[in-house]
């Protein structure tokens, strides 16, 4: 069988194990980016491979092309060897089960590649159910166990007393769990207890390819107006991102001028958000621009002047992160590690679900001229190399 290029470590590099639904695969590019991005840096540190089961759903989806079935042959990303095993669950039942229908899609996989070379440690990535199955296959093969959290894992399954059980059980095997906002440590130390060690850890950027680029230079990229006024949305179409608020916001807020707003990204809400807009009034400012390579993110981030994320929760999001790198500021909602990342001088923060707050911040926000490279140096410390790094370290210390 392949194997990845950083999988002939000499010792003491340990082998390390990753277990995350979240990663990008050929039917969906842009899955968990900053995933791929943080494995990517810790390559450099450890002997890894991951393993990112599919759902059902998309292996069997015929209006995909043959290379989007994602099927269990391994195939590299970058130096990281990574296995699509496919996930079988039943869609919206038996949510509870969902962790041991997860376990048993993973296992052969993983036994796989015990026999042929076996790893050090797991590290599990999304609390349900994806550090439930990890946390039970590092019990079966005797090694530890990092798991790490990122927002809705925690508070869509928390509140369900069956699911719950099961994260605690995991959380508290974990050598240390990873949290992306202090919000979302206190939330995993309520219910599995205020003796697990959670650890505080935010999302890295590129600081490489996220950087400032004339305005101008970028539009003509994107083949946009260089003298409207350009707010931009990244981010899955879901109730969660708090698009009504934004849509509502932007109808009163009374911003000067010619703007356009550009929502780039696909989810449930399409076509709500694109009724909304036009029973507000907006429909002809509105772009959707459906999802986009994210490579071509950059270049977006600089084209535009303000980027919003009116979420009604989150973790730590990325796009705050990356805007601010491009030095591009940000208008969002003071939820999860938003805080934590913020500084005046970056944008405004607002109460989340609060169409008026939002409006007046939005208002605020167009008016004001901002310093660019002021701007960046709030996540000049946020590489993802000094993430791995971190992460590294908690892998050394759980290791026997």
């Amino acid at each position: 069988m392949a194997q990845s290029a950083n999988s002939n470590y000499p010792s003491p590099h340990p082998r390390l194990l990753v277990i995350t639904n979240l990663f990008p695969n050929a039917a969906e590019p842009n899955r968990g980016t900053f995933n791929a991005q943080q494995f990517a840096a810790l390559a450099e540190y450890c002997a890894l491979e991951v393993i990112a089961p599919v759902a059902w759903r998309s292996t069997a989806d015929r209006t995909l092309t043959a290379a989007q079935r994602v099927g269990r042959h391994p195939t590299p990303y970058g130096d990281i060897l990574v296995h699509h095993p496919t996930y079988y669950y039943i869609p919206r039942f038996l949510r509870a089960a969902y962790a041991r229908l997860f376990h048993a899609s993973i296992l052969p996989t993983v036994q796989a590649r015990w026999q042929e070379r076996p790893f050090d440690l797991i590290l599990g990535t999304w609390l349900y159910p994806d550090c439930v199955a990890a946390a039970r296959i590092a019990r079966r093969f005797g090694v530890p166990f990092l798991a790490r959290t990122h927002g809705t894992d925690v508070f869509a399954h928390a509140p369900h007393r069956l699911r719950r059980r099961q994260m605690r059980r995991a959380a508290r095997q974990a050598r240390r769990v990873f949290c992306v906002s202090s919000e979302l440590a206190a939330a995993v130390r309520r219910f599995a207890g205020a003796d697990v060690r959670t650890e505080v850890l935010l999302n890295g950027v590129d600081l490489e390819r996220f950087h400032p680029r004339a305005r101008e230079t970028a539009r003509r990229e994107l083949g946009l107006p260089v003298g409207e006024r350009v707010i931009l949305f990244v981010g899955h179409l879901r109730p969660v991102k708090g698009l009504r608020y934004l849509i509502e916001a932007l109808s009163r807020a009374g911003l000067p001028g010619a703007w356009r707003l550009h929502i780039l990204g696909t989810g449930e809400l399409r076509d709500q958000v694109a009724a909304w807009a036009a029973a507000d009034g907006i429909a002809s400012r509105l772009n959707l621009a459906g999802e986009v390579p994210h490579a071509q993110v950059p270049t977006w981030m600089n084209a535009a002047d303000l980027l919003v994320l009116p979420s009604l929760s989150e973790g730590c999001p990325n796009v705050v992160l990356e805007s601010l790198a491009c030095g591009t500021p940000v208008v969002a909602s003071r939820v999860g590690a938003v805080p934590d990342i913020f500084a005046p001088e970056c944008g405004i923060l607002v109460p989340p679900a609060d169409s008026v707050a939002l409006a007046a911040a939005l208002r605020e926000a167009i008016g004001r001229t901002w310093e660019r490279e002021t701007i960046r140096r709030r996540v000049a410390g946020f590489s993802w190399r000094a993430n791995a790094q971190r992460l590294y370290a908690a892998i050394q210390e759980a290791l026997p």
